[in-house]
Order: C-alpha cells, then structure tokens, then sequence
C-alpha cells in the first residue's frame, strides 16, 4: 500500500548514549535522526558551534540525516535516507497581514519547510529553523531563542515606547553540510486598529453617541450631509514626533450630525466618533474640531513613519441610514524625527519676547528672554521695558544674541550660556543697556559660525559701523573683533553652516531703516585664504536686483546646498518706495542655489493657500486682509531652516518655518498691529518639509505645512531660530536598544555527514 501526503516533523528519542529516530509508518511523517557520537570510521569529530558563536573544539559532534518518504512508496519500504543539504527553503504563511486592537498583543505561528538537494519531497524543518525581525523590530520579533511564534509589541509602562502597527521582515534561517546557513525571507504587515468617542456628557457627546456608532456610517450618499475638511492641509508632512494634530471641518447643510474622523492606512486604522463641537474660545463659531491626544498621535505616527501617506476623512450621518463623506486628504509622516529646539519672536504687545520650545520632546514652551529680564537704561534690574528680538542662536543651542530696541536702536543683548539659570548674576553677557558696551557693539541681525565662537552681524543705520560692513563678534564676549567692508549695503547675514560661505541681503535704493529699503537682492562673501580679512572681497551676486522686487533673509539648510529666502512684490498704486522686508504682504519662499547667477526655485507647495484661505470666514479680519489674503498674499517670510537633514544613506530631507497671516484651519483669529505700521494682521509660525533633490533639479520639492499648535495661537509670532540641543533641558530618552541576533545567525551550527 501507499502512504501519500508525508509531512516532515523532527523527533528525537533518548536511546543509551544515542539519539535515534523512530520510525514513522503511515502517520505521515518523516524523522530525523541524530547521532550523539560519530561511528569509529567517522574520522576526527567536528566543531560544534555554541549560541556565543565560539568554536569548541572539545565539544561533541553530532551528524544529522532526513528520513523522507516519498508520495507512493509502499508501506513497508524504507524510506530513503538523504542528507540535511537544503536545496530550497519557504516560510508559511508568506506575505501575511496580522490584525491587532491597540492595547492587545496578537501572535502568529510561522513554519519552515525545505528540500533537500538529494531529492525527495518538502519536509518541515520549523524545529531546526530559527526565527529573527531584522528591522522595524518595536512591531513585534519572535523569542530570544529563534522559535517561530511571532507576538507583536505591547508596552508594559508609560516610558516604553508606543504599540505600533507596520511592515516587518520575517527572516528564517537553518543549517546544512556543505551550505552552512540558508536564508530567506518574507514579509509581515502588522495592522493597529483604534477607535475612541467623545467623553459621555461632553459637548462633543450631546446628544448621546450610540455604544457601537460604526453601524450608523452604512447607508445611502447624502451630499447634504457632507462636512467640508478644512485642516489639515492636503499632501502635509509631518515629523513623527509632532505629538499634536487638529482636525477642524465645517458641517454639511444638515445639523446634528453624528461624525466619524478616520486616519487609514495599510499599517493602522483610527476613527473618532463625535458630535459637531469646538472649544468657544479657541474655534470659530460654527465649527467642528477634535484634537488627536499625544499617545493616539505617536501610535499612528510611529506606524506610519516613512511608509507613505495615511488617508484622513470625515464623515457625517443623521443616523436614519444616510451618510455624507468629505473629500479625503493625504497625511504623511517623514521617517525621521526632528529634534532641538526652536526660539521664536513674539512680538504681540504688552511685552515681545523670545520663546523657547523642546521641539524633541514636545514640551516646556518658556520665556527664553522677555524685557524685564534686561535692565532699564538708568541700571535698574529688571526693569526694562523696551522691545527685544531679532534673535540668533548658536547651532548648540548654548549661545543667544538679539537686539533691545527698534531697528534703528538695536542695543546688543547677549548670553553666553543658556545653561545658566536667569538668577545667575553672569547670566547676563551684555545687558542691553543703551551705554557701554552694548551701545559700542549695536547689533540688528546676525548668524553664529558653526562652532558658535564667533558671530556676524549687521548694525541699524546711524552706528560707527556703517550699513557697508559687517562685525565679527566674539562668541564668548559678545564684543567686535573684527568688520569686513561689503562695499554696499548690507543686512541679514547668514553663516552656512559648513563656515564657508555668508549669505546677505544687497540693499538697493533708499533705506528707511534696516528691514525697510527699496529694493534687494542675494549675494554670498566666501573665505579667502589670500585675503587679509580672511574673506572675499568681490560680491558673488546669487539673486540680482530687479525693479520693484525684494529678495532679502537667505537663509542655508543643513548642508548648505541651497539658500532660502523671502520675495516681495511692490504692489501696483503702492505710493511707498520702500518695500517691507520684514512682513510684507506679499511675501513668498524661494530657494536656489548660493552660486554666482543660480535659477531661484518658487516653493510653491509651501506658498499654496489652504482650504481656510479660501473661505470667507466671520473672523474679524479687516476687507483688506481678508483681500489680500483670498488673493494669495499669504505673507510667508523670514523663512528659517531647522538644523537636520536625514542620516546617511537615505533620502535627504529638510525642515523650515516662516511666519505667515494665513489662516490656522478654523482656530480663531486675533488681529495684532503691525511693527512696521501696515494693515494689523495675525502672523503665525509654520512649519514645512523640503526635498532638497528636487530643487536642485529645478523643481518645487516643498510640501504643504502646518501651523506649530504649541505657539500662542493669540499672539503674532515671527522670526524661528533653531538649535540643534535644548540647552539646560534633558535630551529626549535614547531609542531602544534592538534585540539580539538569535543564535543562529551568529555561526551556525554545522552537521557532520
């Protein structure tokens, strides 16, 4: 008789001082025998390699060979006997997908099977495989000893990093004779789902929402009952550790709508159930909001990251079997985190001041320097009064210059160390006061070399120093050391950050002060080693001069490949010669290469106006603002790269922020008045991605941004500085440590025929 269908399964029996096969007739299995010492015609024994991947010569050898029946082989044949050479290998199941409710762990079971290059049928070697997650390993792995039961990742305490869905490479290897390791792989997608609801007796749950809402959303398309989705803004990246996303939208045409807000991807699922609410005081009347909270946001993040975009919508119902969708937008989140810290102008009345965030933990937004910290003129502590900004730190984040008074004061302001406490009685450097030091070193903008021991710097119009020159400043002091001649006016100074290059703004026409001229252009002062300054002497012009343009700001990104920097348009019956080069309204974001007549690239991604933009919103925005705005003058300026770019050997990836008055999804606006006297507007930071490849191809490689949610969203606030460290706060928790190699993969442990 026949025995089809053989499976392959190992045993081993204790017999004396051998381990011996059984034999297995009909049950549809093939043994393995192993023997425990080599027969005397073996020759010398072989090494036995140990989990430690150390050879031990005194170790005992062990040979081993597969018992495989064949499919029609009588039942009383021997089956033949072959040797472990594995000529193919597979993992079931392949290229799965493994669902899991967040707060729960799930397990999948995996086998191995081979065959051998002496013939014969598949056999299962699950037993003699061993089972390794060689990536994305916070998903899931299987045990530390290689056995096949992969368990996805589930933390045990607040400080473990979040649960998260993904893709995961399972990886099997066994051992052979001649061919030591075989290895091969498959793939495991790990899909999170999530659900939450509006706290019961919350406006956002009145009338009640049913116990199980998801029902409700099947029935007939209702164009009437779709919402409009109106932040975030379409085709946005984020960094992973953002930790806060709004989600704002305006009803359809009909009220008391239950709604669904949904975050999908092929890694995790989320909905949100709620009645239309926003918090009176900080939404529009009329609105819808929910703001995702820090854990749900780094669960979706971290099962995101990299991977592509996830896909956000709204849906209303009227729970009698009709349902409305907006229109779905694509959320991405960029594969590495941004860290260091970001120092900000606010410079809405009473009192403008510089703020500081933790941009890698997502927290403690403080004063960094407010004007009571400085000294009034007369020396009396901590009574100050006048404005202090246009702010520089250095890329360690331990060194901040900025300048007290109006751009044409511009008394110097200096810390040397950040780290200090305020009620240290050197934490002050230069102090601001309008005498004495800081009245000799008068300082309007400036940038810190790479290592922070120097800074340059530009004065307001009536110094010694003269709008033609620049200062070099001691790092440590604060104090001129030193002024190179530009031979035209000169502001904005940029230091790259490879030291090699200051980029600068060439003021042309007249100048009302230091950030109002009549019109200006981008040019570069290179090192000279020929030099006696040290410093090219010839201006290399990268943005030249055109009539009724203001190009102004450069600013370097991380590598300094490419220059940012803002353009103004003078507009048609404007009766002002000169053209504001702090916020105009026309202001827009360009990049182009810090070369001598480079083509400048419009971001116009970055530049585009979000669906809030085009609306016409009670919000209290004057006509004029609100035609300025619906006609694209969104005033993005001052743009300001952050000081990280993606780890080698992947793709490059920038981030900056400018100030914009476009409008922040349905939040509430808040007018503030202009510090250069123009229509009073609401200036808020925003954040963006840039894809510096693309511009150096000539193509827009921005994407649409974000407004920052840890700013003021009452104040107006310009200008971001940022840092590389948060300095005098701890560094964000180190990631974890990846899990071993299992044994296997160390040196494998090889039979001996």
């Amino acid at each position: 008789m026949t025995c089809p269908g053989w499976k392959a399964t190992w045993s081993r029996v204790l017999c004396g001082a051998a381990y011996v096969a059984t034999a297995a007739a009909c049950s549809g299995e093939a043994t393995v025998s192993q023997v425990a010492s080599p027969p005397p015609d073996a020759g010398p024994s072989g090494d036995q390699t140990g989990q430690t991947g150390q050879r031990d010569g005194g170790s005992i050898a062990e040979r081993y060979f597969l018992t495989i029946p064949e499919v029609g082989q009588e039942r009383d044949a021997e089956p033949p006997k072959v040797p472990q050479d594995i000529a193919t290998m597979r993992i079931d199941p392949e290229n799965s997908v493994l669902v899991v409710q967040r707060g729960q762990s799930a397990t999948l079971s995996f086998r191995a099977f081979a065959t051998m290059k002496a013939g014969g049928g598949e056999v299962e070697i699950t037993a003699r495989t061993v089972f390794y997650v060689p990536d994305n390993y916070l998903v899931g792995e299987f045990p530390a000893d290689g056995s096949s039961l992969f368990s996805t990742y589930l933390p045990t305490s607040s400080t473990d990093p979040p649960q998260r869905g993904g893709k995961v490479t399972i990886q099997a290897q066994a051992a052979s004779n001649n061919d030591p390791i075989t290895t091969i792989t498959t793939s495991l997608t790990v899909k999170l789902i999530d659900s939450g609801s509006a706290a019961a007796g919350s406006p956002g749950a009145t009338p009640a929402i049913p116990s199980d809402p998801g029902p409700e959303f099947t029935g007939s398309n209702s164009a009437t009952l779709a919402p409009t989705l109106v932040y975030p803004n379409d085709g946005v990246l984020l960094p992973p550790n953002v930790q806060q996303i709004e989600v704002h939208f305006l009803p359809g045409s009909k009220t008391g709508e239950l709604y669904e807000i949904s975050i999908l991807s092929d890694f995790s699922e989320y909905r949100y159930y709620t009645r239309c609410y926003a918090d009176p005081l900080k939404y529009l009347t009329g609105s819808c909001a929910f703001e995702l909270d820090p854990d749900t946001v780094n669960v979706i993040a971290e099962s995101n990251h990299g991977t592509g975009p996830t896909t956000l919508a709204v849906r209303g119902t009227d729970e009698k079997g009709n349902v409305g969708s907006s229109a779905s937008i694509s959320v991405q989140f960029a594969a590495d985190r941004v860290d260091g810290a970001i120092y900000y102008w606010m410079t809405s009345q009473p009192s403008p001041s510089i703020m500081r965030f933790d941009f890698a933990s997502q927290s403690a937004l403080a004063v960094a320097l407010q004007p009571s910290d400085l000294p009034d003129d007369g020396g009396n502590a901590h009574a100050n009064t006048t404005c202090v900004g246009c702010h520089a730190l250095s890329r360690d984040g331990k060194r901040l210059v900025a300048s007290k008074g109006a751009s044409w004061a511009g008394y110097l302001v200096y810390v040397n160390d950040l780290s200090k406490p305020k009620t240290a009685a050197d934490w002050l450097t230069v102090d601001g006061r309008a005498a004495g030091v800081a009245a000799a070193n008068r300082v309007m903008t400036a940038s810190f070399n790479p290592d922070g021991s120097q800074f340059v710097a530009d004065a307001p119009g009536g110094d010694t120093l003269g709008v033609n020159n620049l200062s070099f400043n001691d790092g440590v002091t604060g104090v001129r050391q030193g002024t190179l001649a530009a031979g035209y006016p000169v502001s904005f100074p940029d230091w790259s950050p490879d030291g090699q290059t200051i980029a600068v703004t060439h003021m042309y026409g007249n100048s009302g002060t230091i950030v109002q001229f009549q019109e200006g252009g981008i040019s570069v002062i290179r090192k000279s080693a020929s030099s006696a300054t040290g410093w090219t002497s010839v201006e290399e012009v990268v943005v030249p001069h055109t009539t009724n343009k203001n190009r102004y700001t450069p600013n370097f990104v991380p590598d300094s490949s490419l220059l940012l920097y803002g353009e103004s348009t003078r507009q048609t019956g404007d009766a002002d010669s000169l053209v504001d080069g702090y916020a105009d309204p026309s202001a827009t974001v360009w990049a182009v290469q810090p070369q001598a007549n480079a083509t400048p690239v419009l971001l116009a991604k970055a530049n585009a106006p979000g669906v809030a933009d085009k609306l016409t919103l009670a919000d209290g925005r004057s006509s004029l603002v609100v035609q300025r705005i619906s006609s694209g003058m969104l005033m993005d300026t001052f743009p300001r790269a952050a000081p990280f770019q993606a780890p080698p050997n992947e793709p490059k990836l920038f981030w900056f922020t400018s100030a914009s008055q476009r409008r922040a999804g349905l939040r509430l606006y808040k007018a503030n008045p202009s510090v250069v006297g123009d229509e009073p507007t609401q200036l808020l930071l925003w954040m963006f991605a840039l894809d510096p490849d693309q511009v150096l191809a000539g193509k827009d490689g921005s994407y649409p941004g974000f407004f920052l949610p840890f700013q003021d969203l009452t104040t107006s606030n310009h200008m971001a500085a940022w840092t590389q460290k948060y300095v005098s706060d701890n560094p964000p928790p180190a990631p974890p440590t990846p899990p071993p190699a299992p044994p296997l993969t160390a040196v494998p442990l090889v039979p001996i025929l």
